[in-house]
């Protein structure tokens, strides 16, 4: 589906009765990218789901949604919000019942299968962790530029070593509104050790790259791929919630769960 035909940057109203036919489906565009043969998916998390119980009771939880990085098509973030908020005045037997209806829902739509969790507030897979390995933001540019993607920037250092980084300082914007997108990107490798300037002036400057978040994650990751030599590598772009959703793509060259936990910004 074309971007224009999307509900993003639209006015439109609020559903509060279960409707799946908000769902919008997105094309994935790997467009040649290295991350189309790697494995990886991506998790959302739904902060503000709420539904009526059997006996019209609300029931508040959140929801971790995980669909793999191979689905033919990506769900449109709005339109996955119209979506969710469409259970407010809607019955549902249990949460396990909600977990089935969504994943029905969401696997129809991307042509995959997709995975659901029911969470209550508080649950401890919902807390909080510091990103892993070492933060690169300390580090000073000299005339850092932000106006375009510039993978020459990445470098090695030599040497074969196991580095975990992850640095705050990522900025894209939507190519659909324009509006930016903010997160932590987490980099797990072994190989070639990893500049650090050279990688934090790279993410420096995707501040005025138009992509959806599971574009970027695959861009930064066929980036470093092609540039270094890595015997193994994960990224994993944790973006900041916009309407109670946080988007979490990750790409790895290794088949095991790698998704994200909830960082301490998110």
């Amino acid at each position: 589906m074309d971007n224009h035909e999307t509900v993003l940057g639209k006015v439109v109203p609020y559903i509060e009765e279960y409707n799946p036919g908000v769902l919008t489906p997105i094309q994935r565009d790997h467009g040649g990218l290295a991350a189309r043969a790697a494995h990886g998916g991506d998790r959302w998390r739904c902060y503000e789901m709420t539904c009526l119980g059997p006996r019209g009771m609300p029931m508040s939880m959140a929801l971790t949604i995980d669909i793999p990085a191979s689905s033919e098509f990506l769900v449109e973030s709005k339109s996955l919000k119209l979506y969710l908020g469409s259970f407010a005045q809607t019955k549902v037997g249990s949460a396990s019942e909600l977990e089935e209806a969504i994943a029905y829902d969401l696997g129809e739509l991307l042509h995959t299968k997709a995975s659901v969790s029911a969470l209550p507030i508080g649950h401890p897979s919902l807390n909080p962790l510091p990103p892993p390995g070492a933060c690169i933001d300390g580090v000073d540019l000299d005339r850092p530029s932000t106006q375009g993607r510039d993978p020459g920037l990445l470098r090695g250092q030599g040497g074969h070593c196991r580095q975990a980084l992850h640095t705050n300082l990522l900025r894209t914007l939507c190519p659909v509104t324009g509006q930016p997108d903010m997160g932590t990107v987490i980099i797990d490798c072994a190989g070639e050790r990893i500049d650090p300037e050279g990688l934090l002036a790279y993410i420096v400057s995707l501040r005025h790259e138009h992509c959806f978040h599971e574009r970027c994650c695959e861009q930064i990751f066929s980036d470093l791929m092609e540039r270094l030599t890595l015997t193994e590598l994960t990224v994993s772009c944790c973006f900041l919630r916009r309407g109670g959703i946080d988007i979490n793509p990750w790409r790895s060259t290794e088949q095991r769960d790698a998704a994200p936990q909830r960082t301490t910004r998110q």
